[in-house]
């Protein structure tokens, strides 16, 4: 095997795949997907500190949208192909398409990242209340709401007709996000993990048992191993940089809240 984690070069105009991923595959896009996501965070911290703060947000959006995937995958893994007493309902014959459909929806990715560092993320508790206080599903309509207004001019309500995204977002509020979502994206599920507990879906009960064991042999594997070892490894480094950078650039003027604010 080579090392851990290598990805070559696909042309840019490849068509998507939607269908069949194995276990491996499965295991590979999750690394993917975690260095994609860190890679878009680090993005914004760049922006954040050259002063383009709706640019910042937006990158720091994405991010968070990037880091649903892992659940995304999982489940497509270990159902499709869709098993044969589940295929022949209408619903059946819809799930592959809708289970894809979720890896490009940017308010259901919103949701589940959401949902999943709620559960076991590092929110701050005052991002924490806010969130548990207007619930996932209106907290990921804002966030796809915000991705956009810091990113295109809008024709809004209200006295001012535009909304223009250097007038909405200053630094402070770039700030203050990039702090929740470093914190929120703080723990990860490796590539192990995820595949391994693909076999515990609601569904996996009516996946035949060479399918789920296939997914639990390569969970177990050396392969699985040493990718989910080089993706906490990747993630411990990348939280260390991530925090100097944050601390650093909190102490730049129009960048920093008043004292008090989450951290």
């Amino acid at each position: 095997m080579s090392d851990p984690g290598t990805f070559r070069f696909v042309d840019l105009n490849v068509p998507p795949h939607r269908s069949f991923l194995s276990a491996r595959e499965v295991g590979l896009g999750v690394l993917a997907v975690h260095r994609n996501t860190r890679r878009l965070y680090n993005d914004a911290l760049v922006l954040l500190e050259n002063g383009r703060f709706p640019a910042s947000v937006m990158m720091t959006i994405l991010a968070l949208e990037e880091a649903a995937k892992p659940l995304i995958i999982g489940p497509i893994g270990i159902l499709l192909p869709v098993p044969p007493l589940i295929a022949i309902s209408e619903e059946g014959k819809r799930l592959p398409a809708r289970m894809w459909r979720a890896f490009e929806d940017h308010e259901h990715k919103n949701k589940m990242t959401l949902d999943m560092h709620l559960r076991v993320g590092e929110f701050p508790p005052a991002v924490r209340e806010a969130l548990e206080a207007i619930g996932q599903q209106a907290a990921a309509e804002t966030n796809v709401r915000m991705r956009e207004r810091a990113t295109y001019v809008d024709c809004v309500q209200g006295a001012e007709r535009w909304s223009v995204p250097d007038a909405v977002i200053d630094g402070g509020f770039a700030l203050d996000l990039m702090r929740a979502a470093r914190k929120s994206l703080g723990r990860i599920p490796t590539p192990a993990q995820v595949v391994n507990g693909c076999r515990k879906s609601d569904l996996a009960s009516q996946v035949p048992r060479d399918r789920l064991e296939s997914f639990r042999l390569w969970a177990e594997s050396r392969e699985a191993e040493r990718l989910s070892e080089t993706d906490i490894a990747e993630q411990r480094e990348w939280i260390g940089a991530a925090d100097a950078a944050l601390t650093r650039i909190a102490g730049v003027a129009g960048v920093s809240r008043e004292p008090g604010m989450p951290e």
